[in-house]
Protein backbone atom coordinates (compact mmCIF):
# COMPACT_ATOMS: atom_id res chain seq x y z
CA UNK A 1 0.00 0.00 0.00
CA UNK A 2 1.38 3.27 -1.20
CA UNK A 3 -0.53 5.18 1.10
CA UNK A 4 1.97 8.27 1.51
CA UNK A 5 3.00 8.60 -1.92
CA UNK A 6 -0.73 8.81 -3.11
CA UNK A 7 -1.06 11.63 -0.25
CA UNK A 8 1.90 13.82 -1.24
CA UNK A 9 0.66 13.52 -4.61
CA UNK A 10 -2.88 14.93 -3.49
CA UNK A 11 -1.85 17.20 -0.93
CA UNK A 12 1.45 18.88 -3.66
CA UNK A 13 0.33 18.50 -7.17
CA UNK A 14 1.14 21.74 -9.15
CA UNK A 15 1.82 23.11 -13.17
CA UNK A 16 4.57 24.24 -14.69
CA UNK A 17 7.48 26.04 -13.74
CA UNK A 18 10.93 26.74 -15.13
CA UNK A 19 13.91 24.83 -16.49
CA UNK A 20 14.88 21.96 -14.14
CA UNK A 21 18.72 21.20 -13.77
CA UNK A 22 19.67 17.52 -12.63
CA UNK A 23 21.95 15.96 -10.10
CA UNK A 24 22.54 12.51 -9.26
CA UNK A 25 20.41 11.26 -5.89
CA UNK A 26 21.86 8.04 -3.64
CA UNK A 27 18.89 6.29 -1.92
CA UNK A 28 19.28 3.21 -0.08
CA UNK A 29 20.32 0.90 -2.59
CA UNK A 30 19.70 2.63 -6.27
CA UNK A 31 20.33 6.28 -7.29
CA UNK A 32 18.92 8.34 -9.86
CA UNK A 33 19.50 12.03 -11.43
CA UNK A 34 16.83 14.24 -10.29
CA UNK A 35 16.25 17.17 -10.61
CA UNK A 36 17.86 19.64 -7.82
CA UNK A 37 15.27 20.35 -5.67
CA UNK A 38 14.84 16.58 -4.73
CA UNK A 39 17.10 15.58 -2.32
CA UNK A 40 18.07 12.93 0.05
CA UNK A 41 19.89 13.16 3.33
CA UNK A 42 18.12 9.72 5.24
CA UNK A 43 20.21 7.30 6.93
CA UNK A 44 20.17 4.57 4.10
CA UNK A 45 20.45 1.39 6.97
CA UNK A 46 17.30 2.64 8.82
CA UNK A 47 15.66 3.88 5.86
CA UNK A 48 16.85 0.82 3.60
CA UNK A 49 13.24 -1.14 4.05
CA UNK A 50 10.61 2.08 3.32
CA UNK A 51 11.05 5.71 2.83
CA UNK A 52 10.14 8.61 0.53
CA UNK A 53 10.88 12.22 -0.64
CA UNK A 54 9.93 14.40 -2.54
CA UNK A 55 10.74 18.34 -4.12
CA UNK A 56 9.48 20.62 -6.45
CA UNK A 57 11.68 22.24 -9.45
CA UNK A 58 9.54 25.54 -10.21
CA UNK A 59 6.20 23.85 -9.59
CA UNK A 60 6.85 20.68 -11.05
CA UNK A 61 6.48 17.51 -8.33
CA UNK A 62 8.26 14.85 -8.41
CA UNK A 63 8.50 11.88 -5.24
CA UNK A 64 10.22 9.02 -4.79
CA UNK A 65 9.50 6.33 -2.25
CA UNK A 66 10.07 2.78 -1.82
CA UNK A 67 8.80 -0.45 0.40
CA UNK A 68 9.37 -4.00 0.40
CA UNK A 69 7.60 -6.12 -2.61
CA UNK A 70 7.67 -6.54 -5.99
CA UNK A 71 6.25 -3.55 -8.02
CA UNK A 72 2.57 -2.84 -8.55
CA UNK A 73 0.58 -4.83 -11.72
CA UNK A 74 -1.06 -3.63 -14.50
CA UNK A 75 -3.88 -4.28 -12.60
CA UNK A 76 -2.64 -2.42 -9.72
CA UNK A 77 -1.63 0.74 -10.85
CA UNK A 78 -5.16 2.34 -11.55
CA UNK A 79 -6.17 1.49 -8.43
CA UNK A 80 -3.32 3.63 -7.22
CA UNK A 81 -4.49 6.43 -9.79
CA UNK A 82 -7.88 5.65 -8.97
CA UNK A 83 -7.05 6.42 -5.01
CA UNK A 84 -5.62 9.53 -5.57
CA UNK A 85 -8.02 10.98 -7.62
CA UNK A 86 -10.49 10.02 -5.53
CA UNK A 87 -8.84 11.97 -2.85
CA UNK A 88 -8.72 15.07 -5.18
CA UNK A 89 -10.72 18.23 -4.47
CA UNK A 90 -14.08 17.41 -5.58
CA UNK A 91 -15.49 18.50 -9.49
CA UNK A 92 -11.20 17.91 -10.69
CA UNK A 93 -10.71 16.56 -14.28
CA UNK A 94 -9.44 13.30 -14.13
CA UNK A 95 -8.39 10.62 -17.17
CA UNK A 96 -6.44 7.64 -16.36
CA UNK A 97 -4.41 6.25 -19.44
CA UNK A 98 -3.70 2.51 -20.03
CA UNK A 99 -1.19 0.80 -17.64
CA UNK A 100 2.02 -0.68 -19.39
CA UNK A 101 4.78 -3.07 -17.95
CA UNK A 102 8.49 -2.33 -19.19
CA UNK A 103 11.85 -2.80 -18.59
CA UNK A 104 14.27 0.02 -17.20
CA UNK A 105 17.93 -1.38 -16.82
CA UNK A 106 17.10 -4.61 -16.64
CA UNK A 107 14.55 -4.35 -13.93
CA UNK A 108 10.75 -5.24 -14.56
CA UNK A 109 8.71 -2.04 -14.09
CA UNK A 110 4.56 -0.34 -14.38
CA UNK A 111 4.09 2.83 -15.76
CA UNK A 112 0.45 4.64 -16.02
CA UNK A 113 -0.33 8.45 -17.03
CA UNK A 114 -3.39 10.48 -16.14
CA UNK A 115 -4.42 13.51 -16.98
CA UNK A 116 -5.80 16.06 -13.98
CA UNK A 117 -7.27 18.88 -15.35
CA UNK A 118 -4.16 20.44 -17.15
CA UNK A 119 -1.22 18.35 -15.44
CA UNK A 120 0.17 14.99 -16.45
CA UNK A 121 0.79 13.01 -13.79
CA UNK A 122 3.23 10.03 -14.83
CA UNK A 123 3.92 6.71 -12.23
CA UNK A 124 6.58 4.31 -12.73
CA UNK A 125 6.75 1.53 -10.18
CA UNK A 126 10.24 -0.61 -10.60
CA UNK A 127 11.40 -3.60 -9.04
CA UNK A 128 14.66 -3.64 -7.28
CA UNK A 129 15.96 -6.14 -4.86
CA UNK A 130 13.47 -7.15 -2.57
CA UNK A 131 11.75 -3.50 -3.04
CA UNK A 132 9.63 -2.12 -5.44
CA UNK A 133 10.76 2.02 -6.35
CA UNK A 134 7.90 4.31 -7.12
CA UNK A 135 8.63 7.52 -9.04
CA UNK A 136 6.36 9.91 -10.14
CA UNK A 137 6.53 12.74 -11.82
CA UNK A 138 3.39 15.81 -12.58
CA UNK A 139 3.72 18.68 -14.72
CA UNK A 140 1.46 20.56 -17.05
CA UNK A 141 4.57 20.13 -19.98
CA UNK A 142 7.47 18.14 -20.69
CA UNK A 143 6.80 15.21 -18.40
CA UNK A 144 7.98 12.55 -21.15
CA UNK A 145 11.29 14.13 -20.98
CA UNK A 146 11.86 14.74 -17.24
CA UNK A 147 10.22 11.06 -16.51
CA UNK A 148 12.37 9.40 -19.35
CA UNK A 149 15.63 11.82 -18.47
CA UNK A 150 15.09 10.26 -14.21
CA UNK A 151 14.26 6.54 -15.76
CA UNK A 152 17.73 6.53 -17.85
CA UNK A 153 19.36 6.76 -15.01
CA UNK A 154 17.52 4.59 -12.61
CA UNK A 155 20.67 2.42 -10.87
CA UNK A 156 19.65 0.01 -8.71
CA UNK A 157 22.42 -1.72 -5.93
CA UNK A 158 20.90 -3.45 -3.46
CA UNK A 159 22.84 -3.92 -0.26
CA UNK A 160 22.81 -7.46 0.33
CA UNK A 161 22.75 -7.39 4.01
CA UNK A 162 19.86 -6.00 4.23
CA UNK A 163 18.38 -7.05 1.06
CA UNK A 164 18.87 -10.60 3.33
CA UNK A 165 16.81 -8.99 6.32
CA UNK A 166 14.08 -8.26 4.43
CA UNK A 167 14.03 -11.92 3.41
CA UNK A 168 14.04 -12.95 6.78
CA UNK A 169 11.52 -10.73 8.16
CA UNK A 170 8.70 -10.58 5.52
CA UNK A 171 5.94 -10.84 8.23
CA UNK A 172 5.73 -7.36 9.01
CA UNK A 173 5.15 -7.75 13.11
CA UNK A 174 6.35 -9.83 15.65
CA UNK A 175 5.41 -10.92 19.26
CA UNK A 176 7.39 -10.65 22.55
CA UNK A 177 4.62 -13.51 23.86
CA UNK A 178 4.12 -16.02 21.69
CA UNK A 179 1.11 -17.30 23.59
CA UNK A 180 -0.55 -13.76 21.60
CA UNK A 181 -1.08 -15.38 18.56
CA UNK A 182 -2.47 -18.72 20.42
CA UNK A 183 -5.60 -19.51 18.29
CA UNK A 184 -4.44 -17.31 15.11
CA UNK A 185 -3.71 -18.78 11.64
CA UNK A 186 -2.16 -17.81 8.47
CA UNK A 187 -4.86 -16.55 6.37
CA UNK A 188 -3.33 -15.28 3.41
CA UNK A 189 0.27 -14.25 1.98
CA UNK A 190 1.56 -11.59 -0.54
CA UNK A 191 0.99 -8.09 -0.69
CA UNK A 192 -0.99 -8.36 2.64
CA UNK A 193 -0.31 -11.11 5.36
CA UNK A 194 -2.86 -12.04 6.82
CA UNK A 195 -4.08 -13.86 9.87
CA UNK A 196 -7.47 -14.87 11.00
CA UNK A 197 -8.94 -16.29 14.66
CA UNK A 198 -12.80 -17.02 14.46
CA UNK A 199 -14.69 -14.08 13.45
CA UNK A 200 -11.58 -11.34 12.90
CA UNK A 201 -9.08 -11.29 10.17
CA UNK A 202 -6.63 -9.08 9.93
CA UNK A 203 -4.20 -8.10 6.84
CA UNK A 204 -1.13 -6.35 7.74
CA UNK A 205 1.51 -4.16 5.10
CA UNK A 206 4.53 -2.78 5.67
CA UNK A 207 4.62 1.31 4.63
CA UNK A 208 7.08 4.25 4.41
CA UNK A 209 6.96 5.55 7.52
CA UNK A 210 5.59 9.49 7.13
CA UNK A 211 5.46 11.81 9.48
CA UNK A 212 2.66 13.65 7.40
CA UNK A 213 0.26 10.12 7.83
CA UNK A 214 -2.07 11.82 10.86
CA UNK A 215 -6.07 10.96 11.45
CA UNK A 216 -6.85 13.78 9.74
CA UNK A 217 -4.63 12.31 6.35
CA UNK A 218 -6.21 9.59 6.85
CA UNK A 219 -9.61 10.10 6.75
CA UNK A 220 -9.06 11.43 3.23
CA UNK A 221 -6.51 8.57 1.74
CA UNK A 222 -8.34 5.75 3.60
CA UNK A 223 -11.75 5.95 1.72
CA UNK A 224 -9.82 6.71 -1.79
CA UNK A 225 -7.99 3.38 -1.15
CA UNK A 226 -10.83 1.38 -0.34
CA UNK A 227 -13.21 2.67 -3.23
CA UNK A 228 -9.93 1.64 -5.62
CA UNK A 229 -10.79 -1.70 -4.33
CA UNK A 230 -14.42 -1.41 -5.00
CA UNK A 231 -14.74 -1.02 -1.04
CA UNK A 232 -16.10 1.80 0.65
CA UNK A 233 -14.97 2.99 4.31
CA UNK A 234 -16.94 5.23 6.73
CA UNK A 235 -15.13 6.38 9.79
CA UNK A 236 -16.98 6.74 12.94
CA UNK A 237 -14.21 7.82 15.19
CA UNK A 238 -10.35 7.58 16.07
CA UNK A 239 -8.32 6.38 18.75
CA UNK A 240 -4.75 7.15 19.53
CA UNK A 241 -2.64 4.88 22.04
CA UNK A 242 1.24 5.97 22.26
CA UNK A 243 2.51 6.45 18.91
CA UNK A 244 0.03 4.33 17.49
CA UNK A 245 -3.43 5.56 15.29
CA UNK A 246 -6.42 3.57 15.28
CA UNK A 247 -9.83 4.10 13.26
CA UNK A 248 -12.87 2.62 13.97
CA UNK A 249 -15.32 2.32 11.05
CA UNK A 250 -17.41 -0.03 8.55
CA UNK A 251 -15.91 -1.41 5.58
CA UNK A 252 -18.57 -2.29 3.03
CA UNK A 253 -18.30 -4.54 -0.28
CA UNK A 254 -21.03 -5.93 -2.15
CA UNK A 255 -23.33 -4.49 -0.23
CA UNK A 256 -22.33 -6.54 3.10
CA UNK A 257 -21.18 -3.82 5.78
CA UNK A 258 -18.44 -4.94 8.50
CA UNK A 259 -16.93 -3.23 11.35
CA UNK A 260 -13.10 -2.59 11.01
CA UNK A 261 -10.12 -1.19 12.87
CA UNK A 262 -7.12 0.06 10.80
CA UNK A 263 -3.94 0.69 12.60
CA UNK A 264 -1.16 2.58 12.20
CA UNK A 265 1.99 2.32 13.90
CA UNK A 266 5.94 3.06 13.22
CA UNK A 267 9.01 1.23 13.67
CA UNK A 268 11.19 2.41 16.05
CA UNK A 269 14.74 3.46 14.69
CA UNK A 270 13.38 2.86 11.21
CA UNK A 271 11.58 4.30 8.41
CA UNK A 272 9.09 2.22 7.73
CA UNK A 273 5.67 1.39 9.59
CA UNK A 274 3.04 -1.24 10.32
CA UNK A 275 -0.24 -0.67 8.71
CA UNK A 276 -3.01 -3.13 9.95
CA UNK A 277 -6.93 -3.63 8.90
CA UNK A 278 -9.04 -5.73 11.05
CA UNK A 279 -12.45 -6.57 10.61
CA UNK A 280 -15.29 -8.81 11.98
CA UNK A 281 -14.77 -7.22 15.07
CA UNK A 282 -17.03 -6.25 17.90
CA UNK A 283 -19.07 -2.92 17.76
CA UNK A 284 -16.45 -1.15 19.66
CA UNK A 285 -13.47 -2.41 17.62
CA UNK A 286 -12.09 -3.07 21.30
CA UNK A 287 -11.33 -6.06 20.50
CA UNK A 288 -9.03 -5.94 17.86
CA UNK A 289 -7.44 -2.59 19.22
CA UNK A 290 -6.48 -4.58 22.22
CA UNK A 291 -5.07 -7.55 19.75
CA UNK A 292 -3.31 -5.22 17.59
CA UNK A 293 -1.49 -3.13 20.44
CA UNK A 294 0.51 -6.49 21.76
CA UNK A 295 1.88 -6.45 18.36
CA UNK A 296 5.10 -4.64 17.20
CA UNK A 297 7.42 -4.31 14.12
CA UNK A 298 9.34 -7.12 13.09
CA UNK A 299 12.95 -7.64 14.03
CA UNK A 300 15.53 -9.27 11.83
CA UNK A 301 16.20 -12.04 14.48
CA UNK A 302 12.66 -12.94 14.87
CA UNK A 303 11.73 -16.71 14.74
CA UNK A 304 8.85 -17.90 12.67
CA UNK A 305 5.57 -16.55 14.20
CA UNK A 306 3.53 -19.31 15.91
CA UNK A 307 0.59 -19.74 14.00
CA UNK A 308 -0.97 -22.33 12.67
CA UNK A 309 -1.24 -23.21 8.35
CA UNK A 310 -3.75 -21.51 6.60
CA UNK A 311 -7.12 -23.28 6.39
CA UNK A 312 -7.41 -25.65 3.24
Amino acid sequence: MRSSILLALVLGLAGCGDKVTYHVVEFPGFSIEAPTALTYDGDPKVEYRAGQTQGQAGQRLFVVGWQPGPSATVAEMPMLMQAMASALPGGARFHAGTPETLTIAGHPATRLDSQIETMTLSLVDLACGKRSVMIAVGAERGVDELREHILASFDCHPIAAEDAAIGTTAVPFGVDDPATLAGWRVATEGDAFGIARAAMQIGFFQVPNSTAIHSDDLAKVVPAMFSAGGMAWTRDRSVTRGDRLYEIGRMTLDGETARGVLGLWPCPGRADAVLALAVGVDETGDDAIDFLGKLRCARPDDPPLPLAPAAP
